[in-house]
């Protein structure tokens, strides 16, 4: 049961960042107004490069304890990589696989 979860977190988070340029591509396409489409792939890459940056890295690492671990960066906004540094060993087993 624990290695279906894990397998399957993995393969929707690889189904979803996929898809997700397709979905930016069509967003700055239907709500930006811009002069040719080296424009569009410049935004695509700097938007999905944040996404990533944030949802996958950051949010990845923090695990399950989002919301204690947002409290506690409110309070202390210093202790970001003290976080960082306690959860990224317990979350490097989800990179390996993430990036195979």
């Amino acid at each position: 049961e624990n290695v279906l979860e894990g397998v399957m977190a993995e393969f929707a988070l690889t189904l979803f960042a996929s898809f997700l340029p397709t979905l930016i591509v069509m967003i700055i396409d239907n709500f930006f107004v811009l002069k040719a489409n080296a424009w569009m792939q410049h935004r695509l890459q700097v938007w999905y490069f944040w996404f990533q940056i944030i949802f996958i890295l950051l949010v990845t690492a923090v695990g399950n304890s989002i919301l204690l671990a947002f409290e506690t960066l409110v309070q202390s906004p210093l202790q970001v990589f003290g976080l960082l540094a306690d959860c990224m060993p317990s979350a490097s087993h989800f990179y390996l696989n993430f990036m195979m």
